[in-house]
């Protein structure tokens, strides 16, 4: 549903203006939720606490071992075998901790990646939520306002550009009097206006199109070419009189 059109028809627009919102409630929720675990799995795969205390575990584990091997060395029946095994297996546990707190916090760092990848994934749904102009215009006509629904594709309103024109025109091809496309692309135009007071500006531009089809038959045969010519939105002079 559009929620918002902030410019009326007439307006001018710059580009990536705002000209149209879209509701987005449902995305900032969905934004909203994607930063809070995004978060939390920052902060989980940032927490080196399980891992230092397992590595904590191993160091007295070892000592503790080697302490009951060297005193088995110096007297066997001191500390029995199934003593030694019992340090050995708590040793090895602590080693074994160690590896999981690793795996963990490996896994809550993929899991920030997964959660950057959803938030960024609703940061782009809010953006398409949010109709800007695609370049520096006029609104001409807008077809919805606040409160109608739109579905995917559908026209919100129409902007033309003014800042350049497209002069289009046929040029007859081959024979005495024509050309071929080949020779006219690029090449310098020049374009007379006549207005309403008699004036005739020229215009400047080059040939930017050139249609290699040819449409007609015999020496009616012809193309068609466009010129991009900068818009100098010259009008004519209104002289008011005094009452």
């Amino acid at each position: 549903m559009i929620v918002a059109v902030p410019f009326e028809e007439g307006a001018s627009v710059e580009k990536d203006d705002l000209v149209a919102q879209i509701d987005s409630r449902s995305t900032h929720a969905k934004m909203r939720i994607a930063e809070g675990e995004l978060n939390a799995a920052k902060a989980q795969a940032a927490n080196e606490a399980e891992r230092e205390v397992a590595e904590k575990a191993v160091e007295v584990g070892k000592a503790a071992l080697d302490q009951i091997r060297e005193v088995r060395k110096v007297n066997e029946r001191a500390v029995s075998a199934a003593e030694e095994r019992k340090y050995k297996f708590e040793y090895e546990k602590a080693l074994a901790q160690v590896k999981q707190a690793t795996n963990e916090q490996e896994i809550h760092r993929l899991t920030a990646t997964a959660k950057q990848a959803q938030l960024d994934g609703a940061n782009i749904e809010l953006d398409l939520r949010q109709a800007r102009a695609p370049f520096r215009g006029q609104i001409v006509e807008i077809l919805k306002k606040p409160g109608d629904w739109v579905t995917v594709g559908e026209p919100i309103m129409h902007i033309v550009g003014l800042d350049k024109l497209r002069v289009k025109a046929t040029l007859p091809f081959g024979g005495e009097k024509g050309t071929t496309h080949q020779d006219v692309i690029g090449k310098p135009v020049t374009i007379t206006v006549h207005s309403s007071n008699k004036n005739t500006p020229t215009l400047h531009g080059f040939v930017g199109f050139a249609s290699p089809v040819i449409d007609g038959y015999g020496s009616d045969r012809q193309f068609k070419i466009w010129v991009d010519i900068a818009n100098e939105k010259t009008i004519d002079p209104v002289k008011i009189g005094r009452a």
